[in-house]
């Protein structure tokens, strides 16, 4: 149970990354990662960020039905969260510069 409250979690966490991510853009802001920043030059900033959301959207339910309550994966959704939470609390401290 507690492993889908994480997914959960994190999918709500890539949602609020894609919504501050695009707004921090749209309002004059540059992408700090070295890597989407090439993809979103290439495709587009909306394709780059649901090309690299969804999989992980997917990707943290899939693992939360297959593996249900496993330690290691309760872990694993711990780190990424606090990674994900990280990257928010940075998109949300520079929404206040770029508006």
């Amino acid at each position: 149970m507690v492993n889908y409250i994480l997914a959960s979690i994190l999918v709500g966490l890539q949602i609020l990354d894609f919504w501050s991510t695009q707004k921090i853009l749209s309002a004059g802001g540059r992408e700090l990662n070295k890597l989407m920043r090439i993809l979103m030059d290439k495709i587009g900033v909306v394709p780059a960020l649901l090309i690299t959301k969804i999989p992980m959207c997917v990707l943290c339910v899939l693992a939360a039905i297959l593996l249900g309550d496993a330690i290691e994966l309760t872990i694993a959704f711990g780190v990424v969260g606090v990674y994900y939470s990280k990257i928010l609390y940075s998109n949300f401290k520079n929404m206040l510069f770029v508006q």
